[in-house]
């Protein structure tokens, strides 16, 4: 106990010390460290209820919580097998649709092909006959057709005309006529696209087309293969009065 006898620095001293503030610093410490305590009471209680929830449950209980689980996690592996099969066949549909369409590209240009309505390029033989005494008929041209589609041609021209399916020849001898055009006068020049060894052999085959032009009073005939050949020519679109397509 303090009596008036202290001495009065020690009563200054006490003074000075009672009076001193916290710093900021400590009061965020302290702070901390409440917190900290605080969560680890709390997740500490936390542990004991779940073990003490868990110790509690029967053994049926906690067998069936589990095949409840196993349920649910078939059912979801059932879902995603499912999701991917839609996938898959998605895929394939789109797949076979693409296939589809450019089969249906490829067809429609063999036909225009066909058709004489675009212009073709690619190996093939170049076939030039003379005829200088008028010797060569309309039969000529069509056998010279005939044997060259028999054996792989792909498209045709005579003297810058388009042959096609339906190409008729007419005329008399030194003046023929492919599909009524201007009269066509000798040398008749043949180019046909397609393998050039076939079609130079099916035209020199015994009996073939070379035999058969040269069997003519001074009519030749002159078959080179060619690497590349342009057939530039086209042949009209063809109109139909009463077909229509199905």
């Amino acid at each position: 106990m303090k009596t008036d006898t202290d001495p009065p620095e020690n009563r200054e001293r006490g003074r000075s010390f009672s009076a001193v503030p916290p710093r900021p610093g400590q009061i965020a410490l302290a702070l901390a460290v409440a917190l900290l305590g605080f969560l680890l009471a709390t997740q500490f209680q936390a542990s004991e209820d779940l073990q003490g929830r868990l110790s509690s449950e029967r053994e049926e209980d906690l067998a069936q919580l589990l095949a409840n689980l196993q349920q649910r996690s078939d059912a979801l592996i059932e879902e995603t097998v499912a999701i991917r099969v839609e996938l898959a066949r998605a895929a394939s549909s789109q797949d076979q649709e693409r296939v589809l369409a450019e089969n249906a590209a490829r067809q429609l240009a063999d036909l225009r092909m066909l058709l004489g309505l675009v212009k073709a390029r690619g190996p093939g033989i170049e076939i030039v006959i003379t005829d200088p005494e008028g010797t060569i008929g309309a039969d000529v041209l069509v056998d010279a057709t005939q044997e060259l589609r028999d054996a792989g041609a792909e498209a045709i021209e005579i003297n810058g005309i388009r042959v096609v399916a339906d190409t008729s020849f007419s005329g008399s001898p030194g003046a023929l006529r492919v599909d009524r055009a201007t009269a066509l006068r000798a040398p008749y020049q043949i180019k046909a696209i397609g393998d050039p060894q076939t079609m130079a052999e099916a035209m020199r085959i015994p009996g073939g087309m070379v035999d058969s032009v040269t069997a003519r009073p001074a009519a030749t005939i002159d078959v080179t293969d060619r690497p590349s050949l342009l057939i530039g020519s086209l042949h009209p679109a063809p109109r139909f009065s009463y077909a229509t397509p199905t």
